[in-house]
């Protein structure tokens, strides 16, 4: 299976559907939500922002989330507790796992 460029026509369908979506960004530093803010807002419509598991739950039962951006070393838990929540909620969401630090154990 090949993989093509996407024309700059997709490119602004994809952002157009993007903006429609709601993120929910789960990120401990703040020194990193800051710097990645004005990337991911340029692509999403709105960005809820937490700072560790219990906040990050508690804003997925509050806001209607399309898709979860987290990190797996994540205070009150981890990101992988949080994902496991999230999914007995609403199993169909869409989770994007980042992490600065390599561990393979956990997705296991």
């Amino acid at each position: 299976m090949g993989s093509r460029k996407l024309t700059q026509d997709e490119v602004r369908e994809l952002i157009g559907y993007c903006k429609s979506l709601q993120l929910l960004y789960v990120e401990t530093s703040m020194e990193e939500r800051e710097a990645n803010m004005p990337m991911l807002s340029q692509f999403f419509g709105r960005i809820v922002v937490a700072s560790d598991v219990v906040e990050g739950f508690e804003h997925f039962r509050r806001y209607p989330i399309d898709i979860v951006l987290t990190g797996v070393r994540i205070p009150n838990g981890n990101g992988i507790g949080l994902i496991r929540q999230i999914r007995q909620r609403n199993p169909h969401v869409t989770v994007l796992v980042i992490s600065k630090f390599l561990e393979p154990s956990y997705f296991h």
